[in-house]
């Protein structure tokens, strides 16, 4: 066998590796563009998952103010429902006082 028929019978197997090559570069490419969207993609929703947390965090932080406040506001509710009792009891105890003084008075008169 002499030269030129080695070439052509590696003509076709050269032609063939490289069509394989060429398929896999396109492919390689493709994959690397789906690959940066991806990426790309991703990011985005970490930027927006770190937004929802904020977020939620303000919230939470928010509504623990609101807890303690609430607490603090049934605590003077509950201080000025004891006022309300002493100064019942105390009003009570006057109403005894100014009848006994009126009887004394009905009872002093002619």
């Amino acid at each position: 066998m002499n030269p030129d028929e080695r070439l052509d019978q590696l003509e076709p197997l050269l032609s063939e590796a490289m069509a394989i090559l060429d398929r896999h570069t396109a492919q390689l490419k493709q994959h690397t563009l789906l690959l940066n969207q991806l990426t790309n993609t991703t990011s985005q929703l970490l930027t927006i998952a770190g937004q929802h947390s904020d977020t939620l965090s303000f919230l939470l932080r928010e509504q623990s103010e609101m807890k303690k406040e609430q607490a603090e506001m049934r605590r003077e509710q509950a201080e000025m429902k004891q006022e309300q009792a002493e100064i019942n009891v105390r009003l009570t105890g006057v109403d005894d006082k100014l009848s006994l003084i009126l009887d004394k008075l009905d009872t002093l008169r002619p």
